[in-house]
Formats: structure tokens, C-alpha cells, sequence
């Protein structure tokens, strides 16, 4: 069967929770949205975050009021999957640099 929009988006949120937590990078939803998703960065703020990843051509949103190092990844690029290795790579390299 032809995967859905919706069935696309939420195997992407679920496939970068996953990925995310083993590079101890927390999901703040209790229950994740299939397009943009907050999460806690263990070592870095937004703002060292959003740098960090801008010069490698990842653009990130704000984080939620209040939480600290906290920050949102949109699923809905046309480049999501294609670039989803790079984007998990390079997120595991802001944890470690």
C-alpha cells in the first residue's frame, strides 16, 4: 500500500525520537506532534545549538519557554530522508564537540 503523508511524518518523528535517544537527546512531548518536535540537547543551549548546526546547513526552531537547552526539529523537509544520516551525525557530533 502507498504510504500516506501522515504515515511518512510519523514514521520520520518515530525514527528521530529513536535515533535522537541513543545520543542522549530527550523528546520533551508527551505526545510528539508528526512535524515538529521538541527535544533537550544534554550539553548545549539554543542558541550554541543553533550555531553549531547552522554552520553545517541544519536550521533548528526555539526551544520551549522555560526548558532548558531545549530546541524543535521539523520533519516536513523534502530533504528529510535523504539527508536523515548527516542530520543524526551531525547532532551526535554537537554532543561530543
Amino acid at each position: 500500500s502507498k504510504e500516506t503523508k501522515i504515515d511518512l511524518y510519523n514514521n520520520r518523528r518515530d525514527k528521530l525520537i529513536s535515533e535522537f535517544r541513543k545520543i542522549n537527546i530527550q523528546c520533551i512531548n508527551k505526545y510528539p506532534s508528526n512535524s515538529v518536535i521538541g527535544f533537550i540537547h544534554p550539553k548545549k543551549n539554543y542558541s550554541e545549538l543553533e550555531k553549531f548546526l547552522l554552520d553545517r546547513n541544519i536550521v533548528i526552531y526555539s526551544g520551549v519557554k522555560d526548558v532548558e537547552n531545549s530546541f524543535r526539529v521539523a520533519t516536513m523537509s523534502v530533504h528529510f530522508d535523504e539527508k536523515f544520516d548527516y542530520i543524526i551525525n551531525t547532532f551526535r557530533d554537537s554532543c561530543i564537540y
